[in-house]
């Protein structure tokens, strides 16, 4: 296998956690956004050579300076911030408008995939199931159930939208033009 699909494949293994985890808890680790990181220089050393290099690190670093800003203005997760930009130098300056274009679209069908979900959990209420014995507090059904009860419980009532989800399918689906 060559180098560079282990570099993909771990890139995808990382935006997978970092969705998974911002589903679950509105996190993202900084450790994704770190890993990212190292699998960019990875790219860069590879792949695209110094060449590109300042130009992927100026657009990383113009992105983040944006995005901060954002966070600070409360319209944007502070993960959200991190891991955008570093799927910026990840996926290298070429990549960008298709990465920026995608995590957009991603993000508006899930935007309204909550709105839908909204219009129509609000008002209506989901059990946990009940706890029979110690071997069922820890089934994955269980735990599935649970993680389904609390992000029922989110979109009743209009809380934040994991947009970690919309980042991380944006990326996947720009990822293919690594090769």
């Amino acid at each position: 296998m060559p180098f560079i699909d282990l570099i993909l494949l771990a890139a995808c293994l990382v935006y997978i956690l970092a969705a998974t985890f911002d589903l679950a808890t509105r996190i993202i680790p900084d450790t994704c956004s770190l890993v990212l990181l190292l699998l960019g220089l990875l790219r860069l050393l590879l792949i695209d050579g110094s060449a590109s290099a300042f130009a992927d690190a100026a657009t990383a670093a113009g992105t983040f300076i944006v995005l901060v800003m954002l966070c600070m203005a409360g319209l944007l997760g502070g993960g959200d911030a991190k891991l955008i930009a570093a799927s910026t130098f990840f996926l290298g300056f070429e990549r960008l408008a298709d990465f920026f274009s995608t995590t957009a679209l991603s993000g508006g069908i899930l935007a309204l995939l909550y709105l839908i979900g909204h219009a129509v959990l609000s008002g209506r209420t989901m059990r946990l199931p009940p706890l029979s014995g110690a071997a069922s507090r820890h089934s994955w059904r269980r735990r599935l159930k649970v993680a389904l009860a609390a992000e029922h419980r989110r979109v009743a009532r209009k809380q934040s939208i994991p947009y970690g989800v919309a980042i991380a399918a944006g990326a996947l689906i720009s990822l293919g033009g690594l090769h």
